[in-house]
């Protein structure tokens, strides 16, 4: 690896994930106005195909804060909105509690340590197959 540095740790790259999949950002991945996008630390060490699947994955946070920013918009507005935009908005809500819902799933995996919990332990592979 460049300058001698050790890779990520898995576990923390989950994590941050799990706070990018909210609009967070993370320790080692943050959102960049520059390119409308959630991009890795220069400094952290990532394989190049852990960077793959980060950026794919990372898709979803920017998708998140898209539709965040849009609702908290036309939430704001709501006294001028139709009635078809506030029964869009307040689906789009019910959508978006099933998905913390599913966080709050992905965390609790990620969060088991010990051996009877080895095989349910959230990885890289397994967070980008659940979502």
């Amino acid at each position: 690896m460049p300058g001698g540095q050790e890779p990520l740790n898995e576990d923390l790259i989950v994590r941050d994930l799990l706070f990018v999949f909210q609009g967070i950002n993370g320790q080692y991945i943050h959102f960049s106005h520059l390119d409308d996008g959630f991009i890795v630390t220069p400094n952290a060490v990532v394989s190049p195909a852990a960077k793959k699947l980060i950026n794919e994955l990372s898709e979803l946070g920017w998708l998140f804060r898209k539709v965040n920013d849009w609702l908290s918009r036309n939430f704001e507005l709501q006294a001028h909105c139709t009635q078809v935009t506030q029964s869009l908005c307040f689906a789009i809500q019910a959508e978006l509690t099933e998905y913390y819902r599913l966080l709050a799933i992905l965390e609790s995996q990620r969060s088991k340590h010990g051996p009877e919990e080895a095989a349910n332990y959230l990885n890289l592979k397994k967070l980008y197959l659940w979502v």
